[in-house]
């Protein structure tokens, strides 16, 4: 989210009008392959992992072009993680739930 609200700032009235809310950005992990899925969420070393890599793009953005600090790559998957274990029972592989409801 701190990305898409920076660009927009500074496109100015070349803003494309999003909504702030990291759409974009994410959109983008997953076309480049840097996304995380749900799926890591439960397995720390590569959630970090995947964390660290797309910060790593991302802070030097921030840093370099836009002159705001980086983010801790720590307290991100720290955040993420918390969180984990509370959607873990809603997390299926829904082809297979779908098709045993047919």
């Amino acid at each position: 989210q701190t990305l898409d609200k920076v660009t927009e700032r500074f496109l100015g009235s070349r803003r494309i009008g999003t909504t702030g809310r990291g759409i974009g950005p994410t959109y983008s992990d997953k076309i480049n392959r840097m996304g995380i899925r749900v799926q890591d969420l439960f397995d720390e070393s590569i959630l970090r992992q995947k964390v660290e890599a797309s910060l790593d793009q991302k802070n030097q953005i921030l840093v370099k072009i836009y002159n705001r600090r980086a983010i801790d790559p720590g307290e991100v998957a720290d955040g993420l993680l918390a969180h984990a274990e509370r959607i873990r029972p809603y997390v299926v592989d829904v082809a297979r739930v779908l098709n045993k409801g047919l």
